[in-house]
């Protein structure tokens, strides 16, 4: 109703000839006002929502955005004494913020490619001064070489989070140049802290990433909390196990996030999240 409310005066004010202060009477009738993004705060963290996302839903309706892999990454920060976090696929900021809240010594990068997500992230980060200073937003994407690379915004107007590289039924048909570097570029560079914790979320994507991280991985040997989307993985041909035998070769133990219990073949063929260390 508030929609074809709006839609109705601009399209009159189209048809209006121009007047002193016509554009300030069609802005206080139909702009979109401050009240339309909802202040809330959340385990500690004070959010801009305007709700209509899945990521935004969630904040704004649970007490905890996705409670087991909040459970899990809070559980390796504190027994391992994490300092380093890097969220790769951020998004809205749903799990780092409250991570960078509880843990007064935890920095982050956060990765984001999609430019209109990452300015979410941004006015949440903001919206939250004292995390500022230990928290980096790249609005960039992570893979397996440095480059121009083609990025593909979602189309589901409820979903930002299924944006990704490659083409797919859910997202435009149309690419954006975006940037991509390797984990170990920047790592080398070093304006950045190599990661003790990782959490991954790139929709099928995860592969090209972690070889972008190779070198980082032998060396540092942080611990990887990462989707296994099924479809996503038959979406690009690959196998099932296509990470997992990659994070292997590397010397990784591949756990499932719920059980702690090695995964299985059973455990391949359905979607999960697994965890990833050095044993």
């Amino acid at each position: 109703m508030l929609n074809s409310f709006r839609k109705l005066i601009w399209n009159l004010s189209a048809q209006t000839e121009h007047f002193k202060g016509k554009e300030r009477i069609v802005a206080l009738l139909s702009r979109p006002s401050a009240l339309s993004q909802i202040s809330i705060k959340r385990q500690g963290v004070n959010w801009y929502l305007q709700g209509h996302d899945l990521n935004e839903f969630a904040i704004a309706v649970r007490k905890n955005h996705s409670s087991l892999l909040s459970q899990s990454l809070n559980e390796e920060i504190e027994k391992n004494n994490i300092r380093t976090f890097w969220d790769i696929g951020a998004n809205i900021g749903a799990i780092a913020l409250p991570l960078l809240k509880k843990f007064n010594t935890l920095e982050a990068v956060l990765f984001e490619p999609s430019a209109e997500v990452a300015g979410r992230l941004i006015r949440n980060l903001a919206n939250n001064p004292d995390l500022c200073s230990r928290a980096v937003i790249l609005n960039i994407a992570l893979s397996d070489s440095d480059g121009i690379n083609n990025f593909y915004i979602s189309n589901e107007t409820a979903n930002s989070g299924v944006a990704g590289l490659g083409h797919s039924h859910n997202r435009y048909k149309f690419a954006v140049g975006v940037q991509t570097y390797t984990g170990d570029s920047l790592v080398e560079s070093k304006k950045y802290l190599p990661p003790e914790l990782i959490k991954i979320d790139v929709e099928g994507f995860e592969l090209e990433v972690f070889k972008g991280l190779k070198k980082t991985l032998l060396q540092h040997q942080p611990i990887i909390i990462f989707e296994h989307c099924l479809y996503r993985l038959k979406e690009r041909n690959q196998p099932a196990n296509s990470v997992t035998s990659f994070l292997e070769s590397l010397g990784y133990s591949i756990y499932n996030q719920s059980s702690n219990i090695k995964i299985s073949e059973a455990d391949l063929n359905r979607d999960a999240d697994f965890i990833a260390r050095i044993d």
